[in-house]
């Protein structure tokens, strides 16, 4: 067997939805146990016990990142018929969830029918979704950017919109996860909208 994720060095945010996909030549019928470490292998938890393998060459086992916090987090997944066939993945972290708003920039200038950017690092992987919105009056009203949208990472995303509002100095962009709207990241002060004299081009 060969353990493709999680990778070493992967940052799980607790709460969020995960894989441990690995490789195999078991074929169909057999099973496997998978285990989790939080203490770098010295102690495990059983995940799943006899979980059945459909077939071909690869497996995953779908599971949801859970607390407490570690930094020396392994998992491992062992032939039921035979546990000292196994395979160990390298150290990874289970974390609380963040999400960091790299662009825009707070106070950042977006003139009328340009795009704006809005990038976010995050380590909720890539199985959650998000919304992206922008507020042209201070975050007292806000407009969707991208809804319900996944992450296209483990740990950065991209998504963009089209600026076509009228003139503000009090936007803000703001990114939140769906599944916990408490977890959000925000940039404000954001001039968006016509510049002084600025006119549009219907074909942009």
């Amino acid at each position: 067997m060969k353990l493709e994720s999680p990778q070493p060095g992967a940052n799980w945010g607790i709460g969020t939805d995960r894989r441990i996909t690995w490789a195999h030549n078991l074929g169909p019928g057999e099973k496997v146990h998978v285990d989790l470490s939080r203490d770098d292998g010295r102690t495990w938890t059983r995940l799943a016990t006899d979980f059945p393998l459909n077939g071909g060459t690869s497996a995953r086992f779908a599971t949801i990142a859970t607390g407490p916090e570690t930094a020396t987090a392994r998992v491992r997944v062992a032939w039921a018929r035979d546990p000292s066939i196994n395979v160990v993945s390298g150290a990874f972290r289970i974390a609380a969830p963040f999400l960091r708003l790299i662009e825009p920039a707070t106070g950042a200038k977006y003139p009328m029918c340009t795009g704006m950017t809005v990038t976010f690092r995050h380590n909720l992987g890539i199985f959650e979704r998000m919304n992206a919105e922008v507020s042209y009056d201070g975050g007292v009203k806000w407009w969707p950017i991208a809804m319900d949208f996944p992450n296209q990472g483990d740990n950065k995303t991209t998504a963009w919109t089209y600026v076509t509002t009228p003139e503000t100095t009090t936007g803000v962009v703001r990114v939140t996860w769906r599944k916990d709207p408490s977890l959000t990241a925000t940039a404000g002060s954001l001039m968006l909208g016509r510049d002084e004299g600025f006119v549009c081009d219907d074909n942009q």
